[in-house]
């Protein structure tokens, strides 16, 4: 009888497991978000298999198997964390370059994301639907901020699917809006096996998806995710990954999903002209080039080592999308470590095949970044109510071989754009007022338009402390006046 009872035991289990495995494998998207705490983080699986063979083979360890693991995650978690930077900031490589590529004159980038985001808000006209975050998109070469239109509240997530997108002109001062209606059969905020992470991960499960975003071609409407790979290392004491490209996900409105090789989708006709590699992976790839000189480094002598130049309290940061002669470029401006504001480095990423190009400028140049742009702007228009006002979203132009910053001056509310100024990088002093289109444009053209405002600055009458031996003047040091100067002999 007992035997019988044990048959019957040792049956229902094999036939439970195949039924829990498969019913796992069905559903894997739902369980990806912890598979790739584990795949992306091998420190934790390494620690939970060390903790397991010691458990086996050692019965005292069993007592004390909970404390184990966490001790093993938080000697090896932090060691992969290091790891990671370490390995990419001596496996990418860069090329330097003694000029900033020049804009394209012909793409005019004017309205930032806060304007586009009330924009497109007010442009909202569908119940039951709002709105995504937003990205740029290009539309016969013009760029927009492109909101996908997804449904809204959790029975809506069900039963609703994404009704296409609101595109917002970038380049004029006023609101100009183009509306693509589509339902898509796969889309963003739709639920359950309706939303497109389900179904990218249904083609490739060992990858993490950066930001969609919506391009219209053609009579269709298509989504276009970014895809992040990783690849798996060991150095001792632990294994660790490292970020990579791996492609682009088209998604048609039909619920047709695509993935296509980095190749592939710089040669696709719905992707061009438009960003394809992930910008967040823009910014950790630089990020890691802090590390070039080692850990210790990282943590006490700061050599070379510098700080992406966000600006505090807006929400588009680096890196910064910049239509250039050379094509789309990521760029990011960095700062030297440390309370300072001056630009150290900029780095160029080509945003459809991500190569990386360094600019490093001399020192003498002594250029401004771009939270010191916001600075400049604000003394150079006094009569500014800055209390109603905010100067937003500093972007690298670069005409004529000359960096400026682009700043915008809107409303709190982000309502309308009132002033276009470009702060001459080198010449701060001099903030250059464009109010139209038009303007804009020239300037880009030419570097020659609109109203040139000097910021007020204190003016001092500058000595010098003459230092002589034998009659003649070895150093000369300027000093202004009111300044004390304490002169120790030794």
């Amino acid at each position: 009888m007992k035997n019988q009872l044990k048959i019957r035991y040792n049956i229902k289990i094999l036939i439970v497991i195949p039924i829990i495995l498969l019913a796992l494998y069905l559903t894997r998207p739902l369980v990806h978000p912890i598979f790739m705490i584990f795949y992306v983080n091998p420190a934790i699986t390494e620690s939970v298999v060390i903790t397991i063979i010691l458990s086996l083979v050692f019965k005292e360890v069993r007592k004390f198997a909970f404390f184990l693991f966490f001790a093993l995650i938080l000697i090896l978690l932090p060691i992969q964390c290091i790891y990671t930077p370490l390995y990419l900031s001596h496996n990418l490589h860069y090329t330097k370059v003694n000029r900033l590529p020049e804009i394209d004159p012909t793409v005019v980038r004017v309205v930032p994301k806060a304007v586009g985001d009330k924009y497109a808000e007010d442009s909202l006209q569908f119940p039951r639907y709002t709105l995504d975050s937003g990205s740029i998109v290009f539309i016969n070469k013009t760029p927009y901020w492109g909101y996908g239109l997804i449904p809204e509240g959790l029975i809506n997530s069900f039963v609703l699917k994404d009704k296409g997108a609101i595109y917002i002109d970038m380049s004029v001062f006023g609101k100009k809006t183009k509306i693509v209606e589509k339902n898509m059969n796969v889309g963003e905020g739709m639920y359950i096996t309706d939303n497109y992470l389900w179904q990218i991960y249904l083609k490739d499960y060992f990858v993490s998806c950066e930001k969609p975003y919506f391009i219209p071609y053609k009579n269709d409407l298509y989504i276009a995710v970014p895809l992040i790979g990783y690849e798996l290392h060991f150095s001792f004491p632990t294994f660790f990954t490292t970020p990579v490209w791996r492609g682009v996900a088209l998604i048609s409105s039909e619920g047709n999903v695509k993935i296509l090789s980095p190749k592939e989708a710089e040669s696709s006709p719905i992707l061009k002209g438009q960003k394809l590699f992930p910008p967040d992976l823009t910014r950790e790839y630089i990020n890691s080039f802090n590390y070039i000189h080692g850990i210790i480094n990282v943590m006490f002598y700061h050599k070379d080592q510098f700080e992406i130049a966000d600006v505090p309290g807006q929400n588009n940061r680096q890196p910064f999308l910049v239509v250039t002669k050379d094509g789309l470029t990521w760029v990011i401006a960095c700062e030297p470590y440390g309370q300072s504001y001056g630009i150290f480095r900029i780095y160029l990423v080509n945003a459809r095949n991500g190569s990386i190009e360094l600019y490093q400028p001399m020192k003498t140049n002594a250029l401004i970044g771009p939270v010191r742009s916001i600075d400049y702007v604000k003394q150079a228009m006094p009569r500014v109510d800055w209390q109603s006002m905010k100067a937003v979203e500093p972007i690298p132009v670069i005409v004529n071989g000359t960096l400026y910053w682009q700043v915008r001056v809107i409303p709190v509310d982000a309502s309308g754009i009132s002033y276009v100024a470009m702060v001459n990088a080198e010449n701060p002093n001099d903030v250059i007022i464009l109010k139209s289109f038009s303007e804009v444009k020239k300037f880009l053209e030419n570097g020659e338009s609109g109203v040139k405002q000097k910021t007020k600055e204190k003016t001092k009458t500058m000595y010098y402390i003459l230092i002589k031996r034998n009659g003649k003047i070895i150093k000369k040091i300027p000093i202004y006046q009111n300044e004390s100067v304490e002169i120790v002999s030794k």
